[in-house]
């Protein structure tokens, strides 16, 4: 079977730190999974540039949104992207106070903290659905 590359898409909010937060994550995860899967910004999509649009369609997206409006879901849906997994950040950190994880700028300790352990996860959970396993 010929699987799609999985396409990695974070947040672009910068009105909070869980978006900056989701950038960080992204990058984590595509260094360490490399060429195991490709990375997108959001804004291509939004600004509906055709081989974005086109990279999107029928592939396996995985959608890291910074908060419960889901703009990254709701965005890639919108362009026609196949949404694999999808996160959302301040779920994952919930119980953890806004102003310990840092500011829109600059994440403190506790944040490079989530960020290490949440791109972690989603290492886990792209090579497990590799495998042909189940979350």
């Amino acid at each position: 079977m010929d699987k799609k590359i999985p396409v990695i898409i974070p947040c672009c909010g910068i009105d909070s730190v869980y978006g900056l937060m989701t950038q960080e994550i992204a990058l984590k995860v595509k260094e360490e999974v490399n060429k195991q899967a490709k990375m997108l910004g959001l804004a291509c999509l939004v600004n509906g540039e055709t081989e974005t649009v086109q990279t999107i369609a029928n592939t396996p997206c995985i959608v890291i949104n910074g908060c419960s409006k889901e703009c990254a879901t709701n965005i890639v849906d919108i362009m026609g992207g196949d949404i694999d997994i999808e996160y959302i950040i301040d779920r994952l950190v919930a119980g953890v106070d806004t102003a310990s994880l840092g500011t829109i700028v600059r994440l403190s300790e506790s944040g490079e903290r989530q960020v290490c352990e949440i791109a972690s996860k989603i290492i886990a959970d792209l090579k497990l659905a590799e495998k042909g396993g189940e979350k």
